[in-house]
């Protein structure tokens, strides 16, 4: 039966309008099932994707997951609320404006936020990555954080604390923006194989690098 199920993934499915079956299932991914509103069966999914649901708006009767990624939802999507407690976090293309919610988070993925300011009331994450928020300026006094991936955030001016920290592991995507000299302590760098040659030359000022992959 379903309710044994240890995952289960269902996509491009229009006739998919109750979950209630789904709730005992361990891992479960639903992309692209327009016709979905109610999703308050999944309370308690250990891992929860949801892609491309355009009827979802509403997430306030979820929670209890250890993981959730919420990908491109209804834009009216509401009841953030739901995720204050959620441990790994995933969110793309998200209305989300106050991340204060997030602030248990530990593992925090964030991509095409737009309407995202600030990040740092995530005080407790241990890994972010921030990609294509194109408002956030400011990711000082995230004192907690290990590992770090900023790409694509033309606002960002403040790294004020975070880049002296010795114990960081930094994720380099694109050398032309000027991100890895900005923090001089940093302690590995993971980049792709197609930076590593020229990553090179910055390699003598980083004098607490311990890893280079």
């Amino acid at each position: 039966s379903l309710g044994r199920q240890e995952s289960l993934c269902i996509q491009k499915n229009d006739h998919l309008v109750s979950v209630v079956n789904f709730c005992s299932i361990r891992t479960l991914v639903l992309v692209r099932c327009p016709n979905l509103t109610d999703v308050s069966p999944l309370h308690g999914v250990y891992d929860l994707t949801l892609k491309y649901c355009s009827g979802i708006t509403d997430i306030s009767s979820l929670g209890g997951h250890y993981r959730i990624e919420i990908t491109s939802c209804s834009h009216m999507l509401s009841g953030f609320d739901a995720l204050k407690d959620i441990k790994v976090v995933k969110l793309i293309d998200s209305t989300i404006s106050d991340v204060s919610v997030l602030s248990n988070g530990k593992v925090v993925h964030l991509e095409d936020c737009n309407s995202l300011l600030d990040v740092r009331p995530l005080r407790g994450v241990k890994e972010l990555t921030l990609k294509s928020c194109l408002l956030i300026r400011d990711i000082s006094s995230l004192a907690t954080v290990k590992k770090l991936s900023l790409r694509q955030l033309p606002q960002l001016n403040n790294y004020e604390g975070i880049n002296r920290m010795m114990n960081l592991a930094l994720q380099v995507y694109d050398l032309s923006d000027g991100m890895l000299e900005r923090f001089p302590n940093v302690r590995s760098i993971e980049c792709s194989h197609l930076l590593l040659d020229n990553m090179l030359p910055f390699l003598p000022s980083f004098t607490n690098l311990h890893s280079l992959t």
